[in-house]
């Protein structure tokens, strides 16, 4: 990735800024977990999936705000896709096949 070989670069002055750290950490896990996939919906508004078309997986991310445990239901359609039981003002994830 373009970023990692910036980083790498002992001198450059833009990427060894601190404000450099947020948007380097944001596409480095943008790598591992792919792009949104649209196709995917979960049962809660702060939940999202992804699919990383290179290693061939989808990634369930719930966010639970509230004061108690959440159950976060994703599916494709009526297809149940994964079930995520996020802690009180956690958060959970699973990688599955896709």
């Amino acid at each position: 990735m373009e970023l990692d070989n910036l980083w790498a670069e002992p001198g450059d002055k833009v990427m060894h800024n601190e404000w450099m750290l947020n948007p380097y950490w944001q596409a480095s896990a943008l790598t591992e977990i792919g792009r949104a996939d649209f196709t995917a919906h979960g049962s809660s508004a702060t939940s999202m999936a992804y699919s990383n078309a290179a290693t061939g997986t989808r990634t369930f991310i719930a966010w639970n705000l509230t004061a108690k445990p959440q159950t976060v239901q994703f599916s494709e359609g009526v297809k149940p896709l994964a079930i995520l039981e996020v802690a009180l003002h956690g958060m959970a994830k699973t990688v599955k096949a896709k």
